[in-house]
């Protein structure tokens, strides 16, 4: 989806191609975003009609776009009413709710929580008022998981501990094939984008 600003304008709002607001401005005079994040990075804001559940983050951009600067390993997009976080190890989803944030974790275990309020992720029930402390905790996570990998729990030998065993290795081989899947998709965008 592309979205467009004005390059005249010292407000510096972006908009959906289809919003109101774009059919005062010349064709001539407008910028071209291939994404939303490009014109966040850019110092761009969402506009407040077209873009209503993407505003809820306004004053936030600019502390995200700092932040993700200094770690190269958290990735984000804005899909619709939430911020999509991705690191190297896990997926996040942050929803601003109020005065706060609500951060929500994938399942990493395959269950996919059909009519859970966020399925396919559980609630990590931190509230935080600042969305980079959400961040830090993403990082400090993501560091403890890494020191501290998942073991089995059930007793060496035992048909528990047999099972446990098959079920973290089907979940290890979907995993890789899920991030083997998840690069190909990646680098067929970058290369539909590069053409166009």
């Amino acid at each position: 989806m592309f979205y467009c600003a004005s390059k005249n304008s010292h407000r510096k709002i972006v908009h959906r191609l289809n919003c109101h607001h774009i059919r005062q401005i010349h064709t001539r005079g407008l910028y071209l975003f291939m994404s939303l994040e490009e014109a966040l990075l850019q110092g761009y804001h969402p506009c407040a009609d077209c873009l209503t559940e993407e505003k809820a983050f306004d004053g936030d951009y600019r502390k995200v776009r700092d932040l993700l600067s200094l770690h190269s390993e958290l990735r984000w997009k804005i899909c619709h009413d939430h911020l999509q976080i991705t690191t190297n190890a896990s997926g996040w989803k942050i929803l601003p709710c109020k005065h706060i944030y609500r951060l929500f974790h994938r399942n990493d275990n395959g269950i996919s929580e059909i009519g859970a309020e966020m399925p396919g992720y559980h609630d990590q029930k931190v509230h935080y008022r600042d969305i980079c402390q959400y961040f830090s905790y993403i990082l400090e996570h993501d560091a403890y998981r890494k020191a501290h990998p998942t073991k089995p729990t059930k007793k060496k030998g035992s048909d528990g501990y047999r099972k446990q065993e098959k079920k973290l290795k089907a979940w290890k081989k979907h995993r890789k094939a899920t991030d083997v899947m998840k690069t190909i998709d990646r680098l067929s965008r970058v290369r539909a984008a590069h053409n166009a």
